[in-house]
C-alpha cells in the first residue's frame, strides 16, 4: 500500500519537474534579442535611408535604436506625440535601401513614402 503511494508522489514530482523544464525551455531569454548595432556598422545605402528618415522627423525624434535580425536592419523611432500622431515608429532600413537601388527612387520619392 506504501509502496503504490511513494510511486504516485515520484510521478507527480516527474510531472511537475518534467514541465518545469519544458516551460523555462519554451521562454524566451533576453539573450535571445536581436542584438542593437551603431550607425557606423550601417551600409553606405542604409544611411543614405537614415538620413531621409532623420530629415522626415527631425522635429519629432526623441529617441532612436537600431536593430539586425539576420540581414535586415530596423531603426525604431521615439516620436514627441505633441509633434506627431505616433509614439513610436520602426522603419527596415535594409528594405528600403535595397528599393532605392534597385528601382531606382529618388530621395525625394523615399523621403515621402516614409513620412506618415
Amino acid at each position: 500500500m506504501q509502496t503504490k503511494y511513494i510511486l504516485v508522489a515520484v510521478a507527480v514530482i516527474a510531472a511537475f519537474s518534467l514541465m518545469s523544464w519544458l516551460r523555462s525551455r519554451s521562454t524566451s531569454s533576453p539573450s535571445d534579442a536581436p542584438p542593437a548595432i551603431s550607425v557606423a556598422d550601417l551600409t553606405e545605402g542604409e544611411q543614405k535611408v537614415l538620413r531621409l528618415v532623420r530629415e522626415a522627423y527631425a522635429d519629432a525624434i526623441l529617441s532612436e535604436s537600431f536593430v539586425r535580425q539576420d540581414t535586415e536592419v530596423t531603426v525604431q523611432l521615439s516620436l514627441d506625440p505633441a509633434k506627431r500622431s505616433m509614439k513610436s515608429l520602426a522603419i527596415n532600413l535594409s528594405s528600403l535601401a535595397r528599393k532605392q537601388k534597385e528601382e531606382g527612387l529618388s530621395d525625394g520619392a523615399l523621403k515621402r513614402g516614409v513620412t506618415f
